[in-house]
């Protein structure tokens, strides 16, 4: 087996009508969802997620709400190791900090 072929691909879920995300499976989280995905999803950019960790360092905790995928264990297939993959615990405590509608929908 190539190393290509042992990484994890992601499953796309459909969140709301014309809103698919990207998800990979985590042993201790429901599961890890790309930066990219979670900003299209509230409707903002990625640089906005990470002004927004910047901003409030105490509220999100790697590990517990976000992961980098250098650590997972199994590669990710399309994500680059410094990649910030989000957990659900991660993409609901961001949300708080996003307003709007399209934030309340994917919250």
């Amino acid at each position: 087996m190539s190393k290509e072929n042992s990484k994890q691909e992601a499953m796309l879920l459909q969140v709301t009508e014309g809103l698919t995300v990207a998800t990979f499976k985590h042993p201790n989280h429901d599961f890890l969802i790309p930066s990219k995905d979670v900003a299209e999803g509230y409707g903002v950019s990625t640089v906005t997620l990470r002004t927004t960790m910047s901003r409030y360092p105490d509220d999100f905790v790697e590990g517990v709400h976000y992961v980098r995928a250098v650590s997972v264990a199994t590669p990710l297939k399309n994500v680059q190791p410094h990649a910030v993959l989000w957990t659900k615990r991660g993409v609901i405590q961001i949300g708080f900090h996003i307003q709007g509608k399209k934030a309340l929908q994917f919250r």
